[in-house]
């Protein structure tokens, strides 16, 4: 269950187009991060020599004493942490 600063947190992530969160080795940051296909300039995916689509991550780390649930070097996605806390009750810092 998250806490409400939790539940916050993830819905500013989520609001600005952050995937995914998780739990950098140092306990007080976590990593919130997004991957999508870097396109050209017609806006068609780039692709590498070997066939891949090129990924681009746009990523932000936050020092925080929250998560403490979540364990070190895992990621996690958020909408999935958002729905498992749909009920709205929270736990307590």
């Amino acid at each position: 269950m998250l806490t409400k600063d939790e539940f916050e947190f993830l819905n500013y992530a989520a609001k600005n187009g952050f995937n995914f969160i998780s739990k950098e080795g140092n306990s007080n940051f976590v990593r919130i991060f997004c991957e999508d296909v870097e396109k050209d300039e017609q806006d068609n995916p780039v692709i590498e020599k070997d066939g891949s689509f090129r990924i681009k991550t746009r990523e932000q780390f936050c020092q925080t004493s929250n998560f403490k649930q979540l364990v070190k070097f895992k990621i996690y996605k958020i909408t999935e942490l958002l729905e498992s806390n749909e009920s709205g009750s929270y736990e307590k810092n």
